[in-house]
């Protein structure tokens, strides 16, 4: 097995472990995993440079129980250069499309601290054509920080590693969001 493939499968590894069991990580530490009823349905809108959408994305989470958040992304595609057939990159202004972003992620909180710890898996769907560059098509995975205010609407940070799997390659990647925060009153 090729070193690519074995650090590919070590990361996906480790990220489905902390998303999917993280819960029995940290049940023998001081730090708790808040319990919230669900009826606790929190909104999240905001920009993120860098992240998933490669430079720029205009997102909306919809995060549940405080624990699960489930992502819609779009990054509109006249600020990411492309390839033109000669491999020289040229401008695609008069060509403008969006690329999509969907993904899961579990929070880990600490206590009713509004800090938490955020792993998951996605995909950018669209087709951007870029060398040796992270982007649409390809799987992404994140591991970072985000803060989330435990008032009923207020700002949300982000900050994130998201290595991009595309053409066989990881290609290392940071995110860094800024938002706001708001309960719906329709789930309530």
């Amino acid at each position: 097995m090729s070193m690519l493939k074995k650090g590919l499968l070590i990361i996906v590894s480790t990220i489905l472990f902390l998303t999917f069991f993280s819960n029995l990580i940290f049940a023998q530490t001081q730090a708790a995993i808040v319990q919230y009823s669900d009826n606790d349905y929190i909104n999240s809108v905001y920009l993120e440079f860098g992240g998933a959408g490669t430079y720029f994305t205009i997102n909306y989470d919809l995060i549940i129980n405080r624990s699960s958040v489930l992502r819609f992304g779009a990054a509109p595609t006249i600020f990411q250069p492309s390839m033109n057939s000669n491999r020289t990159i040229e401008s695609n202004s008069d060509d403008l499309t969006v690329v999509g972003i969907i993904s899961y992620s579990k929070l880990i909180k600490f206590s009713s601290s509004p800090h938490s710890l955020e792993t998951g898996l996605g995909i950018a769907l669209g087709d951007i054509e870029t060398e040796d560059v992270p982007g649409a098509p390809s799987l992404f995975a994140n591991i970072g920080y985000r803060f989330l205010t435990n008032k009923e609407k207020g700002s949300s940070i982000r900050l994130s590693f998201t290595p991009f799997i595309k053409n066989n390659k990881i290609h290392p990647w940071f995110g860094v969001s800024l938002g706001y925060s708001f309960k719906p009153n329709f789930f309530q």
